[in-house]
């Protein structure tokens, strides 16, 4: 059992990134192997890891992996704060990502590394029922409320 005081001392340092990619009404999220030690085979939204001891920025990470893992080039969208949530594997390690909303990208995104997961498109609104992982309906429903807002400003 851990401590409060524990608690209290961890670093407020963003681990990672995820990058939620929205096109017509559409969510891309992707199925992991069962074979994956952090999470199983759970759907969740696609990230990666930030390279710090090569001075890598949250945005350069967003940036180099989804150019790795889905072969395609990116700019970086809006910034989705995940607040003080932490994601804990099933490892028990601690994960604090930053978030990505990445409306700009051409074709479909592919999956370049196939052993770490297959990417699939579903409608924004099955979000809930698709994704298990409180972090990433968060994710997902934060992302709504900025496209909701960018919607009321058009009109």
């Amino acid at each position: 059992m851990v401590s409060k005081e524990k608690i209290e001392v961890l670093p407020e340092i963003i681990t990672g990134v995820v990058f939620l990619f929205v096109r017509n009404g559409k969510l891309l999220i992707e199925d992991r192997p069962e074979e994956d030690e952090d999470f199983g085979s759970m759907p969740f939204i696609p990230g990666g890891k930030i390279r710090f001891r090569q001075g890598e920025s949250a945005e350069e990470a967003l940036i180099r992996e989804v150019k790795e893992e889905m072969g395609r080039k990116v700019e970086v969208g809006e910034v989705i704060d995940l607040g003080d949530y932490y994601l804990i594997s099933k490892r028990g390690k601690m994960q604090h990502p930053r978030a990505f909303l990445v409306k700009d990208f051409k074709g479909d995104p592919q999956n370049v590394v196939p052993y770490k997961g297959v990417h699939r498109w579903i409608k924004i609104e099955d979000y809930d029922k698709e994704l298990p992982l409180a972090a990433s309906k968060l994710v997902v429903e934060r992302a709504l409320k900025v496209l909701s807002e960018e919607e009321s400003l058009e009109d």
